[in-house]
C-alpha cells in the first residue's frame, strides 16, 4: 500500500488552501507523474476534498489535471498574453517618456592652482591642478561623475547621493551627504572618506563599504585593499598640511608615497619600524627635506638609487 511522505501531504494541503497558485499547480502536476500510486493518491485527497465542500471555482482546475498537462505557468501564459506583450513595450514608451539625456562635460583643470565646480544638485568638487573628471550637467540631478585622473575632492549636499567612475575597473557609489576625495595615479586609485558612507563596487574584487577615515587601496594587478588612518594625510594636496602626531610608520610611508608620487622599498628587515608611530611635519617641504625629515623620524638611512626610487636600511 502506498504510504506518502509528509512533505506531500503538505503540499497537497498548501494546494487546497491555494489552488490557483499556478506553482503550486505546477507542482501538484509533477507529483502525479513520479508513478501511478502516487498519482492515485493526490487524486484521492484532491476528490475527497472537493466531495467534503470544496468552492465549485476550483473544480475545473482538478479536473484539468486528468487529461493532457497543461502547467499552472503554460495556462497562465495562454490566459494572459496580452498582458506578457503589452508589458514590455509600455515599459519601453515609459523609459522615453521619463529619461533626460545625460551632458557629461569634460574639465581639465590647467590653472596651476585649485578649481572648484558647482552641480546642479548643489553637490561641489574641488579639482587639483592637472587633473581631470566628466559630470552630468543636464540638470536631471543624476549625479553621475568620472574622475579621468589626479586628485578630487567631491562634497555631496545632504540630499544628494553620486555614482563616481574610477580609471580602473571599480567605481563607487556615495550616499547622501558624503564628503571624500580621490586620487587617481597611474594603475592606483585611492579613496579616503571624510564624512558619511562611500562604497567601492569592483567587479573582480567585490564591494567594500567605507566610512570616514577609511582609505581604499585599488589597483589593476593586486586585491582591493582598505585600511583606517589616523590621519588625515591623503587630503594634504588640498589642505596643505602634511603633518602626521604620533602617526604608525607603515601610514605615513604610504601617505608620503603617494603625495609625492615617489617609491619607496621597505626591506623584510626593515620592516619592523612599521609599527612605530612618529611625529612628522612635512608641510610645504621638498622631495630632498622630506627625505631628511623622513630618516631623523625613523632613525634609518634613505638612499636613492639610480631609478630615483628610495629604499629603506636599518643603522
Amino acid at each position: 500500500m502506498y504510504q506518502p511522505i509528509p512533505e506531500i501531504d503538505e503540499l497537497i494541503t498548501r494546494f487546497i488552501h491555494s489552488p490557483h497558485d499556478p506553482l503550486l499547480q505546477e507542482r501538484i502536476a509533477m507529483l502525479r507523474e513520479k508513478g501511478s500510486d502516487q498519482s492515485r493518491y493526490v487524486e484521492q485527497r484532491l476528490e475527497a476534498w472537493l466531495r467534503n465542500g470544496a468552492d465549485s471555482r476550483v473544480a475545473p482546475v482538478v479536473r484539468r489535471m486528468g487529461g493532457v498537462r497543461h502547467t499552472g505557468l503554460h495556462g497562465l501564459l495562454k490566459r494572459w498574453w496580452w498582458v506578457v506583450a503589452v508589458v514590455p513595450v509600455f515599459m519601453v514608451i515609459l523609459f522615453f517618456l521619463c529619461y533626460t539625456p545625460r551632458h557629461m562635460v569634460t574639465h581639465t583643470n590647467r590653472s596651476g592652482h585649485l578649481d572648484s565646480l558647482l552641480l546642479a544638485n548643489g553637490s561641489s568638487i574641488i579639482v587639483n591642478n592637472n587633473a581631470a573628471i566628466s559630470y552630468d550637467s543636464s540638470g536631471n540631478n543624476s549625479g553621475l561623475v568620472e574622475v579621468l585622473s589626479g586628485k578630487v575632492f567631491i562634497s555631496l549636499s545632504s540630499d544628494a547621493s553620486c555614482k563616481v567612475r574610477l580609471p580602473s575597473l571599480a567605481c563607487l557609489q556615495a550616499g547622501e551627504g558624503a564628503v571624500f576625495s580621490i586620487c587617481s595615479a597611474g594603475a592606483t586609485t585611492h579613496v579616503f572618506v571624510v564624512q558619511g558612507k562611500v562604497k567601492v563596487i569592483h567587479p573582480q574584487e567585490g564591494d567594500a563599504a567605507l566610512t570616514p577615515a577609511m582609505l581604499a587601496t585599488i589597483k589593476a594587478d593586486k586585491p582591493l585593499k582598505t585600511t583606517t588612518l589616523k590621519s588625515d594625510g591623503p587630503l594634504a594636496w588640498k589642505t596643505g598640511r602634511l603633518c602626521f602626531d604620533n602617526v604608525p610608520a607603515e601610514e605615513v610611508l604610504d601617505i608620503v608615497c603617494s603625495h609625492y608620487n615617489i617609491i619607496i622599498h621597505v626591506p623584510p628587515s626593515a620592516r619592523i619600524l612599521y609599527n612605530v608611530p612618529i611625529s612628522v611635519d612635512f608641510t610645504n617641504k621638498s622631495d630632498e627635506e622630506m627625505i631628511n625629515l623622513l630618516q631623523a623620524a625613523l632613525d634609518t638611512h634613505i638612499v636613492k638609487d639610480s631609478n630615483d626610487e628610495y629604499y629603506i636600511s636599518l643603522k
